[in-house]
């Protein structure tokens, strides 16, 4: 809306081959009606900080970093190390809302209409050096939805990665070396509060 402020925040990256014979870059704000005035404010470009990374001496202590988005770069709206599962998908956001009693909450915004598929949404790759066979991982999320239909709600991790050459599916075939994806942590049943939040 015209007047309001409007908080953006994107994560860019280059490979070696973007970055050959380049002298410079320039960043361009475009495509606003002519005639509008545009106010900027509290540009920041850096590099992420060690707060958007897991502690060295202790990598395993959290492997979804800034899962709570309370500690992040770009003061604070930059959402890195989370992102968009598509280029061409939602934007991921950080938005900030004060609730009644003045307590500040950041949190994961998707934008509804840009998101292609029912599983596009949020994600993070943790260090998959910190999963280990018999081990158990606490797993928690909370949740709010904005214009939801009438379809079934469920939530679930997956994790994604490589058949090793030689696998079997649960049929017996042998596999060949491609992706492979398997839900865990189903949960049908999320416990609704009195803020519009799930959890």
């Amino acid at each position: 809306n015209y007047g309001e402020w409007i908080t953006f925040s994107s994560i860019w990256s280059w490979t070696a081959d973007k970055l050959a014979n380049v002298e410079g870059s320039i960043f361009i704000i475009e495509n606003f009606a002519r005639g509008t005035y545009i106010e900027l404010d509290s540009f920041i470009m850096e590099l992420p900080s060690a707060k958007s990374f897991a502690p060295v001496n202790d990598a395993c202590k959290e492997l979804a970093i800034n899962g709570d988005a309370e500690n992040l770069d770009g003061g604070g709206f930059a959402p890195f190390p989370w992102f968009s599962p598509r280029m061409n998908d939602f934007q991921l956001a950080v938005h900030e809302e004060t609730d009644t009693t003045g307590n500040v909450n950041h949190f994961f915004h998707t934008h509804g209409p840009t998101r292609s598929t029912y599983w596009s949404s949020p994600r993070i790759y943790p260090n998959s050096d910190c999963l280990a066979l018999g081990f158990i991982y606490q797993v928690s999320i909370k949740l709010r939805l904005k214009d939801y239909g009438s379809n079934n709600l469920w939530y679930y991790l997956k994790l994604r990665g490589k058949q090793p050459l030689g696998t079997r599916d649960d049929e017996g075939k042998l596999i060949e070396d491609r992706e492979y994806e398997k839900g865990i942590l189903y949960c049908r049943d999320p416990i609704s509060m009195a803020d519009g939040w799930t959890e």
